[in-house]
Formats: C-alpha cells, sequence, structure tokens
C-alpha cells in the first residue's frame, strides 16, 4: 500500500490491513507508528511494525485491541501485557510524561506525602539473578499489584489516598508499604501510620520492627 496506494499523507496511504494502535499510550494522539523501536531485537523496527508483531498470535499483545479506550485501564491483565505496553509506549508515545502507557499507574500515594514519590529510584540493583536488569520503584509496584503476581499488594491500588489507606490494613501488607517507602519515597514516610489500632487490623496490632524487603520474586523483564 505504501507504493500503491497513492502519494498523499501517511493516512491516505494506509493499506486494509492497518490496525490502529494510538490507545497503547496513556494519551492516543501521541502514539508514532512511524517511530523507531529498538527493544531487545537486532534490527530497530517501525512502531506499527512492532505492534503488528505483538498483537499477532502466540504473541505478548495477542488479541488486544489499542484502537479505542475500551482497553484504556489494564489493572486485570498479567504483568506481561502491562509490561509490553510499557515498553512500547517508551519508545512509541513521545518523550518525557508523553511516554506514559495506557497502562501507566500513579503509586504515588504510597508515601505519607504524595509529591515525594521517586518512580525512577533504584528498588532493585542489576546483578545475574535478575538477568541485570536494575528494577525501578514504578516497576517494582507495577509488578507486585498486577494479577497472579501472589504478592501482598495484588489486587491493591494506590491511586489515591483513600484506596492507598486501604493497604494498611494488615501486618504483612504495613510492613510491605513501609519497605517501598523507604526506598522509594524521598521522605521515607508511608501512607500507613506509625500507630495502627487493632480494629483496623482486624484484632491484630502491628509494629514496625525495621524495613524488610518483602518483594519475594526478583525482577527482570528481558
Amino acid at each position: 500500500a505504501s507504493y500503491c496506494c497513492g502519494t498523499g499523507d501517511a493516512a491516505s496511504r494506509r493499506s486494509a490491513c492497518w490496525a490502529d494502535y494510538s490507545h497503547v499510550c496513556a494519551t492516543p494522539a501521541n502514539y508514532q507508528g512511524d517511530a523507531m523501536y529498538d527493544h531487545e531485537i537486532s534490527q530497530a523496527v517501525t512502531c506499527d511494525q512492532i505492534m503488528d508483531s505483538f498483537t499477532s498470535s502466540g504473541n505478548n499483545l495477542a488479541g488486544k485491541d489499542f484502537s479505542s479506550a475500551i482497553y484504556g485501564a489494564c489493572s486485570a491483565e498479567s504483568y506481561l501485557v502491562q509490561e509490553t505496553v510499557n515498553i512500547v509506549a517508551s519508545y512509541c508515545c513521545g518523550t518525557g510524561d508523553a511516554q506514559r502507557s495506557a497502562c501507566w499507574r500513579d503509586y504515588s500515594y504510597v508515601c505519607a506525602d504524595p509529591t515525594r514519590w521517586t518512580p525512577s529510584a533504584e528498588w532493585e540493583a542489576a546483578s545475574a539473578s535478575n538477568g541485570n536488569t536494575a528494577a525501578s520503584c514504578q516497576k517494582a509496584m507495577e509488578y507486585s499489584t498486577s494479577p497472579g503476581s501472589g504478592h501482598v499488594f495484588e489486587g491493591y491500588e494506590f491511586v489515591d489516598a483513600s484506596s492507598a489507606a486501604e493497604s494498611c490494613t494488615t501486618p504483612s501488607a504495613i510492613e510491605a508499604v513501609r519497605a517501598v517507602a523507604a526506598k522509594c519515597c524521598a521522605s521515607g514516610n508511608s501512607v500507613c501510620s506509625d500507630t495502627v489500632d487493632s480494629a483496623t487490623l482486624g484484632g491484630r496490632v502491628a509494629s514496625a520492627v525495621g524495613v524488610v524487603s518483602v518483594f519475594a520474586v526478583l525482577l527482570g523483564f528481558h
């Protein structure tokens, strides 16, 4: 079609097989189908081409439709799907905040002061055990809250103060929140208060005893 469907703009030369992938971006207008994607592949391809591949049978996004906002909320999707969408967006949705994908989520309310959230801070350093791929705070939260993670955060949301506070209801969750805050909040203070009454814990009183890593699965998407 690029050779045989006229000489106008890209839209006028689309083939019958063309698909709209713009809703891979949080802001669909930011999608750049002709931008180049070269994440862990030997030769760069366009964003449209990599999305053609990812959405084909047997691949990470098989059967997913990115032509409308219906797919905009992907909290119910697996970590593999969410991470694939996030990586594509980092190449295909512009720069800065424009790079946010349809799967991007705000975890700032894990901090007592959301403005102190540092998503790019290092949660885990690169090592042989994680494929030599460092994990950021954002990535750690994306994994731990995703369906099937088995983590204490699975199913929790941190989209606002109220939903974040819901995570402060069990000793293990409180410990996890505080561990995240220690590394990922500039202040080190989490949304879970220092004093939690027994009613909040359903009869169990939790006390913070240091900061312990509770992410049992090392992240290494590669």
